[in-house]
């Protein structure tokens, strides 16, 4: 069954005729109808290049049915169902509820993961709010959960751009201030704030003229503005203990609740949105005996999303046990800080711990893109069984503890010296004028769920070394990999399922998550193998055989040369005929050539890694020839601030003269720092007094600079002041003034002069 069966799409706001027939074309063949009127079969409304639209104003006030989309999220869609992927999301444990059911589930999955954030390319200034209820930040947040494209709340900027579908607004609740006269002269709409907490409980944008102008609202109650902007605010579900909505085949029913005495904010908590609906609670609580009734409780304890039967109710239970109980992992320091954070919460989330020193698991989890040796691993974690951020992730797909740990998540990036290079007779036309850095163009098929992510992370690894993922198949492809668990025709006893990397592909094939009644996905993978049989004759192999350079790449020396065969069978699943030597690939260690990059790890400090630098450079400079002393520059000829600088690098050059042969080094004059002459201080000069960009030099002895100094800096043009003119209420936006100075200074010509000297 294909996922949009049984769903209207209606499109509103599309400028691109070629786009709107190809969005058509695709929400048809994912098994929708399309109807370019808004009837009341219509579900969801895709939104194009603008929501300014009378379909899309006419659904927020009155269609509280109905899902409003982007276009983008069709084509994501569409991609995803086409790679294989659920996207019905049928195995999810948070749409359990619906698996019988996929015109609810289908649905449900859009409002969630897919409705159109109401802020989109909105830009905001957020003035001052009276209401002591509520706060500027938390609005900010709110602004940015709901998609903003900008948001200012510190200054009003008068130089901004004001385009048809980048709407600019004025939030405040208050017609007094600078910013308001500010924003009521630059004609922009003044909207109360209130405005942003009802478009977050409509989950739409809703229209602010004439409904939220603060103009029309000075003596209006706060719970009355905005009343009348939505027709449907009694059958909206806003408290956030209802259940998930049930929804049917034209459109969604969902319970009333009365719109004056709600005070949460629909969306505001996602987990919350799966709460039992209160009322079909208590029913069931008045309606069944004591033992359903602790039945019910336990369900409404941990966040069941339905409660329909005792079998159903032990899968929650199940879907709620802890992966990584008696499991401790450390999560080594290469990682980015938010990533970090995110694994540590989710390990955590899962019942694992971080500091447990007794727990019977141990493992260290090290970056799956960044080289065994550039690591920083500490003595005393020799003991933890290194692991990679997949495990992490196979476990949370498979929702279950995953040991031992299989090749996925095993580090297995040793190295980043190495180059592969194919053979020539290997690749095809679009490769050939490559020769100097040939490249290996791959293509997949026959993977889906957490395989996919894992092997497209792996081959944007091997991009760097010489191997090109290409998205699709054509006739510039040199090889094909395929997911050995997707072919049920080879049997077990074969040598690609015996090898030391077969366990790639046992989780797949034992667990439930399968594509197998997916009919695109298999036609997909058959009309590929198809291809490649007849039109395109290029290797099938299996990921065994990328694990395998990276096994390689483990023992390569400065001298070593490694040679991989396609037509292994431990990984070949077809291979044209031909010479086994040309269906090869060489892998060359490759030197560092960066000396920095060598260093980094031999020094303990900074200052060392640059003494290394300075020795290295050193080593390097060729030898200087003699100079006649005729031709040496006196130090009285050159202006005094090159005098200065003159000074101080032949003494650092004399400080070195012994490192270098005394036969070739340039023996200059030494100069003590006591006989140094100072330079003459100028207040003025032809050159200073005729730039249109000088700088005056805040001076203890002269009175007139020191009133032209600001907070006692050295400077007028003071760098650090640009920071204190964003907190200006009305600005032209930020100051530059480093870019005045950047200018080059025109120097006057003779002629210049002369007319000067006349006037």
């Amino acid at each position: 069954m294909k996922p949009f069966q049984g769903i209207s799409f209606c499109p509103t706001g599309f400028t691109d005729e070629d786009l709107l027939r190809s969005i058509s074309k695709k929400i048809i063949k994912l098994g929708g109808t399309y109807s370019k009127d808004l009837t009341n079969s219509v579900n969801v409304i895709v939104i194009g290049h603008s929501h300014l639209t009378h379909k899309y104003k006419y659904s927020v006030k009155n269609r509280y049915d109905i899902i409003f989309l982007y276009y983008k999220s069709i084509l994501k869609i569409y991609d995803l169902w086409l790679s294989g992927e659920d996207v019905t999301c049928s195995s999810h444990s948070k749409f359990m509820h619906l698996k019988n059911n996929n015109l609810e589930r289908m649905l449900l999955v859009l409002k969630i993961n897919y409705t159109a954030s109401p802020l989109h390319n909105y830009q905001l200034f957020i003035g001052r709010i009276s209401n002591s209820n509520f706060n500027i930040d938390d609005l900010v947040k709110k602004c940015e959960k709901l998609g903003v494209s900008y948001c200012n709340s510190t200054n009003f900027i008068m130089n901004f751009s004001v385009t048809k579908n980048k709407p600019v607004l004025f939030i405040t609740d208050t017609l007094n201030g600078a910013r308001v006269d500010a924003a009521r002269e630059k004609n922009l709409p003044v909207v109360h704030f209130k405005w942003i907490l009802d478009c977050e409980r409509r989950n739409a944008t809703l229209d602010y003229d004439p409904y939220y102008l603060l103009e029309n609202n000075t003596n209006t109650p706060f719970e009355k503005i905005g009343l009348e902007s939505c027709d449907c605010w009694d059958k909206l579900q806003i408290d956030m203990t209802d259940d998930i909505t049930t929804i049917n085949s034209s459109s969604v029913s969902i319970s009333n609740i009365d719109h004056s005495n709600e005070t949460s904010k629909q969306n505001s908590n996602l987990l919350s949105k799966f709460k039992p609906r209160g009322n079909k609670l208590w029913e069931r609580v008045m309606n069944n005996d004591s033992t359903k009734t602790k039945n019910i409780i336990t369900a409404v304890n941990l966040d069941s999303t339905d409660i329909d039967t005792e079998s159903n109710l032990q899968n929650k239970e199940l879907l709620h046990q802890l992966i990584f109980t008696d499991c401790r992992f450390k999560i080594i320091k290469d990682f980015p800080l938010k990533h970090s954070q995110i694994l540590e919460k989710i390990i955590i989330q899962n019942g694992g711990t971080m500091d447990d020193i007794d727990s019977k698991y141990k493992f260290i989890i090290v970056p799956s893109n960044v080289p065994l040796y550039k690591l920083n691993i500490e003595k005393g974690d020799e003991s933890f069984t290194q692991i990679t951020e997949f495990f992490i992730e196979r476990c949370l797909h498979y929702k279950k503890f995953l040991f031992p740990v299989d090749s996925w998540s095993k580090p297995f990036y040793h190295t980043d010296n190495f180059r592969i290079k194919p053979n020539p007779k290997l690749l095809h036309e679009a490769q050939e004028s490559n020769s100097d850095n040939p490249k290996l163009n791959v293509s997949i098929t026959g993977f889906h769920g957490v395989e996919l992510l894992h092997l497209l992370k792996i081959l944007d690894v091997l991009k760097q070394f010489g191997i090109n993922y290409n998205k699709f198949l054509n006739n510039s492809t040199d090889l094909l990999i395929i997911n050995l668990s997707s072919l049920a025709s080879i049997p077990k006893d074969n040598k690609l399922w015996q090898n030391e990397f077969s366990d790639l592909f046992y989780e797949q094939l034992n667990s439930n998550i399968s594509t197998s009644n997916n009919q695109v996905f298999r036609n997909s993978m058959k009309r590929k193998i198809e291809f490649v049989k007849t039109t395109h004759q290029i290797p099938v192999v299996t990921p065994v055989f990328l694990m395998n350079i990276f096994k390689l790449t483990k023992r390569l020396t400065e001298t070593d040369k490694e040679l991989i065969h396609f037509n292994n069978i431990s990984w070949c699943i077809l291979c044209p005929r031909g010479r086994k030597e040309d269906y090869t690939c060489q892998i060359k260690h490759i030197p560092i050539k960066n000396s920095i990059s060598s260093n980094i790890n031999k020094a303990e400090h900074i200052r060392d890694l640059f003494k290394m630098e300075n020795i290295q450079s050193q080593k390097r400079k060729p030898p200087t020839r003699k100079i006649p002393n005729e031709l040496n520059i006196s130090n009285s000829i050159l202006p005094s601030d090159n005098r200065e600088k003159n000074v101080i690098n032949q003494d650092s050059d004399i400080k070195n003269n012994d490192k270098f042969d005394s036969e070739n080094q340039f023996k200059k004059r030494k100069i003590h720092s006591g006989n140094v002459i100072k330079p003459v201080g100028r207040t003025s000069s032809w050159g200073k007094l005729m730039s249109e960009e000088v700088l005056f030099p805040a001076s203890e002895s002269n009175q007139d600079a020191d009133t032209l100094s600001l907070d006692s800096t050295k400077y007028f043009d003071v760098p650090g002041t640009e920071a204190n003119l964003n907190y200006t209420q009305v600005t032209y936006g930020k100051s530059n003034s480093s870019e005045i100075h950047q200018r080059p200074i025109r120097k006057l010509t003779r002629k210049q002069m002369r007319e000067i000297d006349k006037k």
